[in-house]
């Protein structure tokens, strides 16, 4: 019986989450916080990747998860060797040497002239005077068009691996009076054979 609770426990225990990955076009499974996103490398202006890029509801992060998000995004570029040692990803082009790549990450915060507030990620070819790193800055519009050699929209989306909330199917009401009706034959057989040993 222990054995057979062990080995139940087991399949209880949540599934780890994939690791994430850097590819030059985006990122998956990227954990901001226990919440994990996918990330895509895309140009052209913000309004045609972002929904219109007019609501907070056109973006995946907003102001209290850019700061985590944009964390962890450098942190998984600067840990890929093979992608932080050049900045050919979607939008950048490899062959600005000595340049950088800003990925820009638009998030749920609007100026009061209605632009959308940022963060950037700059990505270096390394070198031993260039270093990488992050920055808030302000804005980019709706019709910003970020198709150039430097710059890249980074686009939030909740990635597959969130856990699920588990679906709670209501018992029908006829099951639980078959439930009630059983529990009373059960109960009448017992009293019935007790009368009868005594």
């Amino acid at each position: 019986m222990f054995r057979l609770l062990v080995a139940l426990s087991f399949l209880l225990l949540p599934l780890s989450a994939s690791a994430a990955t850097l590819t030059r076009t985006g990122a998956t499974d990227v954990n901001v916080s226990g919440t994990f996103y996918n990330v895509e490398f895309l140009t052209g202006t913000c309004a045609a990747i972002f929904s219109g890029c007019d609501d907070a509801s056109d973006f995946g992060l907003d102001a209290t998860s850019i700061f985590a998000a944009v964390f962890a995004l450098e942190t998984l570029i600067n840990n890929t060797p093979d992608i932080d040692a050049d900045i050919s990803i979607t939008g950048c082009s490899e062959t600005r040497q000595r340049e950088n790549c800003q990925i820009v990450n638009p998030y749920a915060e609007f100026t009061v002239d209605g632009r959308v507030k940022t963060a950037r990620i700059e990505n270096y070819i390394q070198s031993e005077d260039d270093s990488d790193g992050s920055y808030f800055s302000c804005c980019v519009r709706a019709d910003t068009d970020l198709s150039n050699d430097l710059e890249t929209y980074a686009r939030w989306t909740l990635s597959s691996e969130n856990p699920q909330p588990a679906t709670v199917v209501p018992l029908p009401a006829s099951a639980l009076l078959m439930i009630t009706a059983f529990g009373g034959l059960i109960g009448g057989a017992r009293l019935s054979r007790q009368r009868k040993n005594t």
